[in-house]
């Protein structure tokens, strides 16, 4: 029983060391709160706020080119859609590509909507339908 005592009062003594706080010093505790709110919340801030570029341009021509898959195709049919990327030719037009599930005479289609369009006026030259299977 002893030794039962010995070993508690032992693990006590030992935890209390490991969990004293030293006190801080003044120096110590603005460290602290400058690595807290100086540059990385500054940052933080800046990559939350700021979207990727081209983001807005991927839910824009989502959109475009949902729509005219959906008039070439009955809109019934169009089910859901994947972002397939962006091309960007010399001239510096831009081609985004989009894969839509279309359901044909009950089976599945996969078509490839992409649209070439002028990145800053956001002008469409073409767009192109492509049925893969």
């Amino acid at each position: 029983m002893l030794k039962k005592a010995a070993v508690i009062l032992g693990a006590a003594v030992l935890l209390t060391a490991c969990t004293a706080n030293k006190p801080k010093t003044e120096e110590s505790s603005k460290q602290l709160s400058k690595m807290n709110t100086g540059d990385y919340q500054e940052k933080l801030r800046t990559d939350v706020s700021s979207p990727p570029a081209g983001k807005n341009d991927y839910f824009f021509w989502g959109k475009v080119a949902l729509a005219e898959t959906k008039k070439k195709y009955n809109s019934d049919q169009v089910k859901d859609y994947t972002y397939d990327g962006r091309t960007v030719n010399q001239d510096g037009s831009v081609i985004d590509s989009f894969n839509f599930n279309v359901m044909k005479n009950g089976t599945k289609h996969i078509v490839k909507t992409s649209i070439l369009h002028e990145p800053d006026s956001r002008k469409v030259t073409d767009i192109m339908f492509e049925e893969q299977g």
